[in-house]
């Protein structure tokens, strides 16, 4: 009966230690509660170049929109063009994009609905989407 009751508990605490074995890591986990604000449609609102600031739509004839994933991929719209990009959240909370060229965003005042994206030294200045 000893061996028995040895045996079961034994059985239960491997399976415990292997389903914990499979979650995500702490480190993981904070990473992506970080970036959660992140994921969904932005869409440009402004653009400024040598101190001038225009309407988005003036500078990308008509849109200019990220939408984040999270998975780490980013599909990008501007004008008529598309691009699949990737996203990192970097550890001092700016994101870099990379593509076929690299593009840094900023958050003005820790903001999680507002990111400034340079463009080229254009400044652009995105909104989150909440409409979804």
């Amino acid at each position: 009966m000893k061996k028995r009751m040895l045996s079961i508990l034994l059985v239960l605490v491997l399976s415990l230690t292997l389903l914990a074995a499979c979650g995500p890591s702490a480190e993981e986990k904070e990473a992506a509660e970080k970036s959660e604000f992140l994921l969904g449609t932005w869409v440009a609102t402004t653009a400024e170049y040598d101190g001038v600031t225009v309407d988005a739509h003036d500078v990308f004839d008509g849109t200019f929109i990220l939408i984040f994933k999270d998975n780490g991929d980013c599909s990008m719209f501007i004008d008529t063009d598309q691009a699949i990009v990737k996203w990192v959240l970097n550890d001092d909370g700016t994101v870099t994009l990379t593509g076929d060229d690299t593009y840094s965003i900023t958050f003005p005042d820790d903001s999680q609905t507002t990111m400034v994206v340079d463009v080229h030294d254009v400044a652009v200045t995105m909104e989150k989407d909440t409409s979804d």
